[in-house]
């Protein structure tokens, strides 16, 4: 993160806590057409951000922007999950999703609403994991909808964010996104930040690894993390920012 005076607000872009702004644009014939080619082109994707989150068997797990349901999959194919709930605002998505669940799913605790993280109820909290692929530029305002987000994230939960630059840039530069990503996601809780990119088949990507705090035993003090907060070192080089 840049150190110095605070970035400047980025601007908002209308959407909800945790999902795509301007949703309208992915229904009917054109959410369809949209969704074919994201599960052919962003699979590469997909596999990458499981990578990072690296799931395990009893885990409950958050999906962010679930689109045709594609990373649903894939993380079915890597573990056993306690239990999936997945959100997107797109009622054409979810009718993709749906099909695929139903050939692939095996019958696994899949649950896919139509909607951002403020439609579920307030008992659905305490995610092991979550996980944002080619959404995360469009939550809006990013401070309260990071904050939705990382309220439904239990002690020592993670979440892993891939987005692609190009749409990041529709945004805000690149690098005064992540630095206003990096004050949100802080602000809601979660820290210890690993920062890094990779090229995919449909464009260059940023993504983020952030932690929530792990409860300290009684008497053992504050988490390292939590007691750093934002005066923690920042390295560099090869391709990943490590920010505590």
């Amino acid at each position: 993160m840049t150190r110095g005076k605070a970035p400047p607000p980025l601007p908002d872009r209308g959407g909800a806590p945790g999902a795509p702004a301007g949703n309208g644009a992915f229904e009917g014939l054109r959410g369809r057409l949209a969704a074919a080619v994201m599960a052919r082109a962003n699979r590469d994707m997909e596999a990458a951000a499981l990578d990072l989150l690296a799931p395990q068997d009893g885990e409950r797990i958050l999906v962010l922007g679930y689109g045709p349901g594609v990373g649903i999959n894939l993380l079915l194919e890597r573990c056993r999950p306690a239990g999936v709930v997945a959100v997107d605002p797109s009622t054409a998505m979810a009718a993709v999703a749906r099909r695929r669940l139903r050939r692939q799913a095996g019958g696994a605790a899949v649950s896919l609403v139509v909607g951002d993280v403020t439609a579920l109820g307030p008992d659905v909290a305490g995610f092991d994991g979550a996980v944002a692929v080619n959404c995360h530029q469009l939550w809006g305002p990013l401070g309260p909808a990071t904050a939705a987000v990382a309220a439904r994230i239990g002690p020592a939960g993670r979440l892993v964010s891939l987005t692609h630059d190009w749409a990041i840039a529709r945004v805000a530069p690149v690098e005064e996104w992540r630095d206003q990503a990096s004050v949100a996601l802080r602000r809601g809780g979660l820290g210890a930040l690993s920062w890094g990119g990779g090229q995919y088949r449909s464009g260059p990507g940023t993504w983020v690894v952030a932690r929530r705090p792990a409860p300290c035993p009684p008497g053992e003090g504050t988490p390292w993390a939590t007691a750093v907060g934002e005066r923690g070192p920042t390295a560099t080089g090869g391709g990943l920012r490590h920010e505590e």
